[in-house]
């Protein structure tokens, strides 16, 4: 039977899981139509949460960038 302490730590962890989701979420949609700078950020926060929905956007965005800057930082956000 798990101790309240791993009840609480399981339920944060489901929290932050679906924050993520959330966020994820939200980064992806305004990933193709916001400026370098904040698409730099984002690519960032989308590369750091992984999985794949969040790599393609990554892929895509760079695939449509006309900004050396923006490539580079998307780049390393997939690496």
């Amino acid at each position: 039977m798990p101790t309240i302490l791993e009840k609480i730590v399981a339920t944060k962890r489901e929290e932050i899981a679906a924050a993520k989701a959330r966020v994820s979420e939200e980064a992806r949609a305004l990933l193709p139509r916001c400026d370098p700078p904040v698409r730099r950020s984002l690519a960032w926060v989308l590369g750091q949460f992984g999985g794949e929905a969040n790599l393609v956007a990554i892929h895509e965005a760079a695939a449509t960038t006309e900004d050396n800057d923006d490539l580079r930082e998307m780049a390393m956000a997939l690496a």
